[in-house]
Order: C-alpha cells, then sequence, then structure tokens
C-alpha cells in the first residue's frame, strides 16, 4: 500500500512538473516579491506523535530546490517522546499462577532522521496571491527509540508520511508553516525561514 502510494505520487509529481515545464505561462511570477520563491528554507515546527502511544516531536526540514523550480529535497530530523500503556502480570505469590495483570505506562525518546521532499503548485492555482505559498510533502525516515523498549510491541521504525500543507508568508525571510495528511506525526506547525 505504501509502495503504491509513493509510486504514484511521485508519477503524479513528475508528470506535473513536465506539465509545468511545457506550458511556462503558468509559472509566472509575479508581485511583491514576498513568497515568490522557492528557495533553501529551514522548517522549524511541533507535532504529535503516535509512535505505538502518543507523545510530541519538535522537527526540523532543510529544503534546498532540486531538478524543477518548484520541488525541493532535503533531510529532516526530529526528537520527541511517546508515552505507551502495556499490561503488566504481578504474582500474588502463589504456587499456580495467582496474580492479576496491572495497567503500567512507559515513556521513550524519539529520534526521527530521514530524508524529505516539498512540491510547491502555487501556480496551479488562478491568481493566488503571492503572500500565500501551498505544497505536497513526502518525508521517508527512520524511527528510532532510546529507552527502556521492554514491553514495546507493534513498533514500526520506519516513517512514511505524505501530507498537504501550506505557508502564509510574513516576510521575504519568515513563514507560517503548516500541515496535515498520513504519517508517524500527521499535524505540524511552525515556522520557515528562507535562508
Amino acid at each position: 500500500m505504501k509502495k503504491s502510494l509513493l509510486i504514484g505520487l511521485l508519477l503524479l509529481g513528475s508528470a506535473i512538473g513536465s506539465q509545468a515545464q511545457n506550458n511556462s505561462s503558468l509559472m509566472t511570477v509575479k508581485g511583491d516579491g514576498v513568497g515568490t520563491e522557492v528557495g533553501k528554507a529551514l522548517n522549524i515546527y511541533v507535532g504529535p506523535t503516535f509512535a505505538r502511544g502518543f507523545g510530541g516531536m519538535v522537527m526540523a526540514d532543510f529544503e534546498i530546490p532540486m531538478f524543477t523550480d518548484n520541488l525541493t529535497l532535503g533531510p529532516t530530523l526530529g526528537m520527541g517522546v511517546a508515552s505507551y500503556h502495556y499490561l503488566y502480570w504481578v504474582s500474588n505469590g502463589a504456587y499456580w499462577g495467582g496474580g492479576y495483570y496491572e495497567t503500567r505506562t512507559k515513556s521513550i525518546m524519539l529520534i526521527n532522521a530521514g530524508v524529505v521532499a516539498h512540491y510547491y503548485f502555487d501556480w496551479l492555482i488562478p491568481n493566488m496571491p503571492d503572500k500565500y505559498d501551498v505544497f505536497a510533502k513526502i518525508k521517508t525516515a527512520a524511527l528510532i527509540r532510546i529507552g527502556d523498549n521492554t514491553n514495546v510491541t507493534g513498533f514500526n521504525p520506519l516513517d512514511f508520511s505524505a501530507q498537504v500543507g501550506g505557508r502564509i508568508n510574513f516576510s521575504e525571510s519568515m513563514s507560517l508553516y503548516g500541515a496535515v495528511g498520513y504519517g508517524h506525526s500527521n499535524l505540524n506547525i511552525g515556522f520557515t525561514f528562507k535562508l
């Protein structure tokens, strides 16, 4: 399922990119210079995490323009904490299995490191103000647990996410950043610093 989704999104991005190059009138940049060009940027944001429990992460993406005018690719790094519940057998000392289960809670630290791609499709929306940017985002990362990993079941060490989002550009160097979709952290909000 995930492979099919990734291949489909890559093919869609390629088709859109080739169409954009063939129809350059759609990509005409105009306006006051605020948010009109895709360039190097640092996105710093927070979001909830659902890695075998609930917690939160602080993440950073570095965007580097690649291949077409609307595509950025770069490293991503996140750190956070997740809590999870598990059943623990408490013996009452009886020889034949006397005891009971109780629910316990543990917290683990998470590190998320990988690669992220943003595709900006502002040019598809007619008369869109330069103050706004819209994008699709795909991320593949390793999810590393640090701490006591006993009783952790159902943990997926691969983070694949696909999101849509946008930026509100306050100036040429700073924007409000937000994204929502499928993934380990499916809701992100933060800031973009254009470099």
